[in-house]
């Protein structure tokens, strides 16, 4: 097993949105001193971070990790998805144009820390899984990559779609790097070598919990 390397069964929730135009300022004084604060807060929850896109759409990445998968359908927090604050209730409905949210299982992870940049590799239909643990191996070799993890949707693959439109993702490989340029690179190599799948480039804007969750 490469260094670093684990299979815990972490569950993920996945998030890419597009904000309403002129709206950036008012999502992040919610997200920041509300949503991020309040999501942690619930039992299982491990790390949040948000990252915006270099170029393109869609407009932000937001990836939530915690103990299980069980987590994101425990009371604890299907109680706060029950019952949104005030604040929450008007951001969702004036600030966000369109959002996909998926709950995936992290079935294999190489590397301890998180970079600077991520390359989204979104993949309608599953992959075969031991191929990408084998190119992750070989991608952990790469100076500037920090870590790489796998993620498997847990639900059907049209799940999570609203406004932005229904797509389809099985699988999503998350490769963070130290420098934008060096995900731009490998996004570019990527989306070259899987034809069928998405290579998104993020930047990270702050994150809060333990990185090495």
């Amino acid at each position: 097993m490469p260094s670093g390397e684990s299979r815990d069964d972490r569950g993920v929730l996945a998030i890419w949105h597009v904000l309403a135009p002129g709206r950036q300022a008012e999502f992040e004084d919610w997200y920041l001193h509300e949503h991020l604060p309040e999501r942690m807060d619930i039992p299982g929850f491990l790390f949040g971070r948000r990252s915006e896109i270099v170029s393109g759409t869609p407009g932000s990445f937001i990836t939530y990790v915690t103990e299980s998968v069980q987590t994101l359908s425990s009371p604890a927090f299907l109680a706060r998805l029950g019952a949104p604050t005030p604040w929450t209730t008007k951001a969702m409905a004036e600030t966000v144009a369109g959002m996909n949210r998926v709950v995936c299982r992290r079935v294999a992870r190489i590397g301890e820390f998180r970079g600077n940049a991520s390359v989204t590799l979104r993949f309608p239909t599953g992959p075969d899984v031991s191929a990408m643990t084998s190119l992750m191996a070989e991608l952990a070799k790469i100076p500037t990559v920090v870590t790489s993890e796998l993620w498997r949707n847990t639900e059907p693959p049209t799940a999570g779609a609203t406004a932005s439109g229904a797509w389809k993702l099985d699988c999503c490989l998350v490769i963070d790097t130290q420098r934008v340029a060096d995900a731009e690179r490998l996004a570019s190599d990527l989306g070259a070598k899987f034809p069928d799948a998405e290579a998104w480039v993020y930047r990270a804007l702050y994150q809060a919990g333990h990185a090495a969750s």
